[in-house]
């Protein structure tokens, strides 16, 4: 993955196919980069670290240290990167909550 975390990192121009039996449309790339996160709607201007934990064309699974309920829009700050994209699930783990988070831009800053 490149250094600067650019737009290429957040969506991969080529991501592997799916693995056969997989419903996903696409595949998940581990990662585990730090990021902060923001509640767009609704607004807070709370900020929270974040962790990326796969990415895929289409979306970020993240770890996050509240619960974020489905339909959240939310901004994710990387190192040169912004995302902006809805919270399509969130599964509570030990140390937090795993999100899933469909992507609708990202754009390098």
């Amino acid at each position: 993955m490149p250094e600067s975390l650019g737009l290429d990192w957040v969506r991969p121009k080529h991501t592997p196919k799916p693995l056969e039996g997989e419903r996903r449309r696409e595949r998940r790339v581990p990662s585990d980069h730090p990021g902060i996160l923001q509640v767009l709607k609704p607004f807070s201007p709370d900020i929270w670290p974040t962790q990326i934990i796969e990415t895929s064309r289409g979306g970020l699974k993240l770890l996050v240290p509240e619960f974020l309920p489905q339909g959240t829009i939310v901004q994710v700050h990387l190192k040169t990167t912004i995302a902006i994209g809805e919270v399509r699930h969130c599964t509570q783990i030990d140390d937090g909550f795993h999100i899933g988070v469909k992507l609708a831009e990202a754009v390098e800053r």
